[in-house]
């Protein structure tokens, strides 16, 4: 049984990697929370900061703090953890690792009503150009260490993939300090084509004498720009607002709102394409692996076609653009009269 159970883990891991527009975040319902000792008093201020930090990492939504069962969950935030420990570093900073129950925190959102964003999300890539001593130049390891680190946190606090330019050769010449200086979205998209991906986001920054940290976040998708002017305490706060900014435009394309209880008789899709186990279990993986989807059952088989029976708390045209965030699942225009479902998918090999 264990050795027929890695076969379909490797199976579906290579059928799936290399079409997927998303990196799988497994760590959606955990938090980090700076705490001052191991009391009680202080984990309870903590596990909440942390319940907090995970409901808008789940939903995408600073707005879902807002709302009446997640303020309730937040007034016992306690009742949520399933586990917990404690991590001193070098310096003597204390910080707590909560790990939140992600059934009934799902339960909670979705009786709030709440969006509900998959763990299966695209990566961001970042340029960032900071102001120096020695002038503009990329933030990463060798300048602005300090504010690199900030925002690879944010970002991890956020749920969101970050990735960075190589800042190679191939980089340089395409897009040096002075048009990322000017946030020239044309020069920034080129540069950004070698990566392959759709999200990009883009920053300056100049630390002020006052200690505060000066600059512009612009987030680029798809023709889409949307602008923030920061002026924050500290590079931790302006690395937060770029992730922000980031998020909540993602979240806006893949959060779902739940329809409350399951849609009635379930979603039916036809996958064409399914010409051996591993493609059928690639499938099964995706589709069981998204939020909202509670079961997928199939329901019938005819030589490469499968058609499956979604059980899921939203309908299907929401769900469509998470599910097609998996590149080999590729929409097709029209169901064959023949079959009965909803939306049909050609499944590329």
């Amino acid at each position: 049984m264990r050795s027929l159970l890695a076969i379909i883990v490797l199976c579906v891991a290579a059928a799936l990697a290399p079409g997927l527009r998303a990196a799988v975040i497994d760590d959606l319902y955990r938090a980090e929370v700076a705490v001052d000792d191991r009391g009680r008093r202080a984990l309870a201020a903590a596990a909440r900061d942390g319940l907090a930090q995970v409901v808008v990492k789940v939903s995408g939504s600073e707005e879902a703090l807002a709302l009446a069962p997640v303020q309730a969950a937040l007034a016992d935030a306690r009742r949520y953890l399933q586990q917990y420990s404690y991590r001193e570093a070098d310096d003597g900073t204390l910080t707590a690792d909560l790990q939140y129950d992600q059934a009934v925190l799902r339960g909670v959102l979705l009786e709030a009503g709440a969006p509900l964003w998959t763990a299966n999300r695209p990566p961001v890539l970042v340029w960032l150009v900071a102001e120096g001593s020695a002038g503009r130049d990329f933030v990463g390891p060798a300048h602005q260490p300090q504010l690199a680190g900030a925002l690879a946190g944010a970002f991890d606090r956020r749920g969101v993939p970050l990735r960075q330019p190589l800042l190679d050769l191939r980089d340089t010449a395409a897009l040096g300090p002075g048009p990322a200086w000017r946030l020239d979205a044309a020069t920034i998209a080129a540069a950004s084509a070698r990566y392959g991906v759709e999200d990009v986001l883009a920053g300056r920054v100049l630390p002020l004498s006052s200690g505060e940290w000066l600059g512009d976040w612009v987030y680029l998708h798809d023709g889409e720009r949307l602008e923030r002017a920061v002026t924050a305490a500290d590079p931790a706060a302006f690395a937060e607002a770029g992730a922000a900014l980031a998020a909540s435009a993602i979240a806006r394309r893949y959060a779902v709102a739940s329809a409350g209880e399951m849609v009635a008789a379930g979603a039916r899709v036809l996958v064409l394409g399914i010409e051996s186990f591993a493609d059928y279990a690639a499938v099964m993986a995706w589709l069981e692996g998204l939020e909202l989807v509670d079961r997928v059952n199939p329901e019938s088989v005819d030589g490469d076609q499968v058609v499956l029976r979604l059980e899921a708390r939203a309908d299907l045209a929401r769900l469509a653009p998470v599910i097609e965030l998996n590149e080999r699942l590729k929409p097709v225009p029209a169901v064959p009269a023949a079959v009965t479902a909803e939306r049909a998918y050609q499944w590329q090999r």
